[in-house]
């Protein structure tokens, strides 16, 4: 008669990449019409599946089935199997270069660095390097997702190139808490057809402190970019412009002269009276027609005040750009005529979550002050000709005059501060945090000599959030140096995230994408705003019973179990969260804490293991499934009752 025939080719060597399949680097189907008595079948695994998984041999045949069913399910192999047969075969040590492979593959080989898209001193991603074997020339993309230690979804990043060199750019990931884990990589040819994959936990990246606080302050940066067109033949500025305050940003409007109709932007850097640059900004692509136009830009008002330089300011390096074209100069003017009025730095917008600022250019009003710290100006290392905070050769202590009321913040607070130091064998500088003002606790300890790269501080101050009274200073304990040691304190920010609902989503957050900030579940689906933005789902719509993952779990039911509703099998011991709830274990116990709960439980006391009943289909919680009599763990057909066992002789 015809059977149906199914084998598993796994790896013998452990991979990351292949515990999504549980080892299995190939499958292979056969359905061949046999006769009566012991016959040889072939069973073909291809070699392009084989090759793309990167893993070099021996492989082994580590499960054969056969059964009678027509047009057989995966599952059907495990339900209705005549026989099976574990550990069939070992092959010899092939390597997977000698397969067959599409024009690329993943060399699965990672590494990462801190990414500041924004400029502002803080890492607000993560830039992930990989490489690809690249067979055939072409185009082709690399895309991944990042997830954080619970499985929720964090950011996706994506490259596009001939290789070999690849950067994944994880970008918004300030306020998310590490470590992170990258899965679902992706290599798609030009076409779109993804080529190669690592579908589970590929790489994991440790915490990076900067990215679990909010965003404190930031610095409109220059990107780039040495595109020269035709200088001043198509459009010319004028060398003056005129100003005005929009919403706590600063608005600049230039007059041109166009020669030739077309689409242009502005781009341009502020500077303060001393020269310093404050801040960049560009403006949108505008359509002007020829003769006198003018074209605006805006620099944010936010990053003028973090910047803490009063006005007046210069436009410096001013550049017309084509609109139209990723980056081409079309004109420039080194520096333009006059100056903006002379606004105060505070007269711009404040960062929304701002719980305190000070750039010391008002002086000494919000500090409390041992002998020791003076306000100075023009001698900090980084940030001359601003005043500065200064600390040395003294046990002294620089303090905030009033505490800070962290009480409706949720539960990330941050402080950010500028500073420079010089400290000698035995000294030290501490920055302390206090709930009444005597028992102070350090959060930050700074010691020998700063950089350039470490000018911007970042302190975790999450630890006092919902705290009404929170005191903070910097505390300078010095043995006595040279008159070279020094401690420059300067832009003291401190940033919170307001979430009136505690639904995990700052007001701002839920303004932006229009849930309701006093409401922590907007949809009304039983799981939270914050949760389901965390998990990628729409808050504004119910889909607590959708199963995203399709592990038999609805969305609310991962969420009521704390399981991942984008991963079948949370805890990752080969079982699938729905299958596990079903018969009452923990979905995110892999046997660690309860053996019970992990693949190689046997509460049924059947001797089969858990991972073995659930491949086999039959009920971990019964030790004879089918009522035969027969223990499921010595039962040829665990899930079928017979009468009579005949196991024909299979070969390889």
């Amino acid at each position: 008669g015809r059977y149906w025939l199914r084998g598993d080719l796994s790896a013998t060597q452990s991979d990351p990449s292949l515990m999504a399949t549980g080892g299995v680097v190939a499958e292979a189907l056969t359905n061949p019409d046999l006769v009566a008595g012991t016959q040889i079948v072939k069973l073909v695994f291809s070699g392009l599946d084989i090759g793309t998984k990167v893993v070099d041999g021996p492989y082994l045949l580590s499960g054969l089935w056969i059964t009678d069913v027509a047009e057989p399910s995966p599952s059907t192999f495990m339900v209705n199997s005549l026989a099976f047969r574990g550990n069939a075969h070992l092959t010899a040590p092939y390597k997977a270069s000698a397969f067959e492979t599409y024009g690329a593959v993943l060399l699965k080989q990672y590494s990462h660095t801190p990414l500041d898209s924004d400029g502002n001193g803080q890492a607000d991603g993560v830039a992930v390097s990989t490489r690809i074997n690249v067979y055939q020339p072409g185009s082709y993309t690399v895309e991944g997702n990042l997830y954080d230690a619970q499985g929720n979804f964090v950011s996706h990043a994506a490259w596009s190139g001939s290789g070999p060199n690849v950067t994944l750019p994880f970008k918004d990931m300030a306020g998310t808490v590490g470590p992170y884990i990258l899965r679902d990589v992706n290599l798609l040819n030009s076409s779109g057809q993804i080529i190669d994959e690592a579908g589970y936990d590929v790489y994991t990246i440790a915490a990076i402190a900067d990215l679990a606080l909010p965003e404190v302050a930031g610095m409109g940066l220059y990107p780039g970019g040495d595109g020269i067109g035709p200088m001043g033949l198509v459009i010319t500025p004028t060398l003056s412009f005129t100003e005005q305050l929009v919403n706590g940003d600063l608005q600049i409007t230039v007059p041109v002269q166009v020669a030739v109709a077309g689409s242009f932007k502005l781009e341009a850097w502020l500077a303060d009276p001393a020269g310093n640059l404050v801040t960049w900004a560009v403006g949108q692509p505008t359509d002007l027609a020829a003769g006198s136009q003018s074209l605006s830009l805006t620099f944010e008002g936010q990053n003028i005040r973090a910047r803490g330089m009063n006005g007046p300011y210069s436009l410096v390096a001013l550049k017309i750009l084509d609109g139209s074209a990723p980056y081409e100069v079309l004109d420039k003017v080194d520096v333009m005529s006059g100056t903006t009025q002379a606004y105060a730095y505070n007269q711009f917008a404040a960062l929304d979550n701002n719980l305190f600022e000070d750039y010391m250019e008002g002086g000494a009003a919000q500090w409390s002050a041992d002998p020791g710290w003076n306000i100075v100006q023009g001698a900090h290392l980084y940030f001359n000709p601003s005043k500065a905070w200064k600390g040395a050769n003294a046990n002294a202590s620089l303090r905030l005059a009033a505490p800070l009321n962290f009480s409706t913040t949720m539960d990330r607070v941050a402080l950010k501060f500028n500073t420079s130091y010089n400290f000698g064998s035995g000294e030290t500088g501490y920055v302390e945090a206090s709930t009444n003002g005597s028992a102070w606790n350090t959060v930050a300890t700074l010691s020998g000599n700063s950089a350039w790269s470490s000018k911007t501080q970042l302190v975790d101050l999450s630890a006092y959030a919902g705290q009404s009274t929170v005191y903070l200073r910097f505390r300078l304990n010095t043995a006595g140096g040279s008159s070279s040691d020094a401690w420059y304190i300067d832009d003291v920010v401190v940033a919170g995230l307001t979430d009136s609902d505690g639904d995990g989503l700052s007001d701002n957050q839920e303004n932006s994408i229009g849930t309701n900030p006093n409401n922590p579940d907007t949809d009304g689906d039983g799981m939270p705003d914050g949760w389901e933005v965390d998990n990628g789902f729409n808050p504004k719509t119910n889909d607590a019973n959708s199963d995203a993952d399709n592990d038999g779990l609805t969305n609310l039911e991962e969420y009521q179990h704390g399981t991942n509703p984008h991963n079948s099998d949370s805890d990752s011991d080969g079982l699938p969260d729905g299958w596990e709830v079903d018969y009452n274990f923990d979905p995110l116990d892999d046997g660690t804490t309860n053996i019970v709960n992990g693949p190689n439980g046997d509460p049924d006391n059947d001797q089969f293991t858990n991972l073995e009943e659930y491949l086999t289909g039959t009920d971990p919680r019964n030790p004879d499934t089918d009522g035969d009599t027969i223990p499921d763990g010595i039962d040829p057909v665990p899930g079928v009752a017979i009468k009579k066992i005949y196991l024909p002789a299979i070969v390889k």
